[in-house]
């Protein structure tokens, strides 16, 4: 990709440890003296310690990316590998009315580079497993893939769209050459957003950047991005303020409690 197009908007898959950070906020029950019933309130996350002082600045570009959306100049993606390791997740991203900067954003879906169900036939609590996932990709990478894919019941069952992913496995491959096992996933979702043509996989997992983007005979039409770096691709200086102020407490209505 030579540089953003600013007459459509940018193509962004969203990881799940972007969708994380946005959710700043969550509902408790203070209890009232007198009153029986607790008074329930918003709580913004606290301020991250200084030594997490990059987190910090990847979390407030949220509101800013979220506007971009809306407005048009980004549009978001997910696919069905991040929806189940989100559901996995304790938080699982509730559809809460306050406290996620994504909650008024569309979120379109775009179809796996191999949907992982072909392959396996197990219960959803096993399939939800960041360990089955990274067996998958070892199927992808080292498996009798030739012998699996003759069998007519496969042809069948593929998708064009899959079968063209599966001719170009060794793309897959080249992806995961510099990663260890446990970034597979990653490798995986990255590998996703590149066959669906979209231009970032928007992510704040460091190591797994690095790892990724270390690769200087292997270009990535599909770039892994962090919050701050396509902001600043996109000259935005400025940043939308976060909903709520870290740690404290607010009524519903949006005024502060403390």
């Amino acid at each position: 990709m030579t540089g953003p197009d600013r007459h459509r908007p940018l193509k962004v898959l969203v990881d799940n440890s972007v969708k994380s950070f946005g959710i700043v906020a969550h509902g408790i029950h203070e209890s009232i003296p007198g009153i029986e019933n607790p008074l329930f309130l918003i709580q913004a996350r606290p301020a991250r310690t200084p030594d997490e002082k990059w987190l910090s600045s990847q979390i407030e570009c949220l509101p800013t990316i979220a506007r971009l959306s809306q407005e048009g100049t980004l549009k978001l993606y997910t696919y069905e590998e991040l929806r189940w390791e989100a559901w996995k997740r304790s938080d699982s991203f509730p559809a809460q009315p306050f406290g996620n900067v994504f909650r008024e954003n569309e979120i379109t879906n775009v179809p796996s580079a191999i949907r992982r169900g072909l392959f396996s036939d197990v219960e959803p609590s096993e399939h939800m497993k960041a360990e089955a996932l990274i067996e998958f990709c070892r199927l992808l990478l080292d498996g009798p893939l030739d012998r699996l894919l003759a069998a007519p019941i496969w042809q069948s069952k593929l998708t064009d769209f899959e079968k063209r992913n599966l001719d170009n496995i060794d793309r897959f491959r080249m992806i995961c050459r510099p990663l260890s096992e446990n970034q597979y996933g990653d490798a995986f979702h990255l590998w996703t957003s590149e066959t669906n043509e979209l231009s970032y996989f928007l992510t704040a997992d460091r190591k797994f950047l690095r790892a990724a983007t270390n690769q200087k005979k292997t270009a990535l039409p599909c770039r892994p991005i962090t919050p701050s770096v396509l902001l600043d691709e996109l000259g935005i200086k400025e940043r939308d303020p976060l909903p709520f102020e870290y740690g404290c407490r607010y009524l519903l209505s949006g005024r502060k409690y403390d």
